[in-house]
């Protein structure tokens, strides 16, 4: 009898292992979700800091170069090369803000494929320790009936 007590000791603490290390594989991976989903919300803040900080050092910009064209230069505020460097500075600074909106973007598609990374890997942890502890009941019924089947 004892060696039968010691098979199913030994099998529920395969169970047991192999269940452990499911839940732990998930753990891990919920906790990686939970990390991408914090960056995404920093890249979210970032972006829009990034982006009314261009902003402003437009609106800074044009100060300056409106007083220097106007008070220091002379010029008149209606003169198309004024109008043509003004446009132009605003447009790259356009440029520059559609620029940092398609690297969030990108940020964010990529921190959204991770995110859905770590859901498979949990569902996957999961799956494995199911079958490994399957697979340890198994092999303990085996051994149980290759046991009984010596006895006899």
């Amino acid at each position: 009898m004892i060696p039968i007590a010691l098979q199913v000791i030994g099998t529920g603490l395969s169970v047991m292992s192999s269940l452990q290390q499911g839940q732990a594989a998930k753990r891990q991976a919920r906790y990686q979700e939970q990390q991408y989903r914090i960056q995404m919300e920093q890249e979210k803040l970032a972006t829009l800091q990034r982006t009314n900080d261009r902003n402003e050092e437009l609106l800074a910009n044009e100060k300056i170069n409106r007083a220097f064209l106007f008070s220091k230069l002379g010029r008149d505020p209606n003169d198309r090369s004024v109008k043509a460097f003004l446009e132009k500075q605003r447009t790259l600074a356009s440029q520059d803000v559609d620029r940092l909106q398609s690297q969030h973007m990108q940020t964010m598609g990529n921190l959204q494929m991770s995110i859905g990374l770590a859901r498979s890997t949990a569902k996957n942890a999961m799956t494995g320790a199911l079958l490994g502890a399957s697979g340890a009941v198994a092999s303990g019924l085996f051994r149980y009936y290759e046991y009984k089947a010596d006895e006899e």
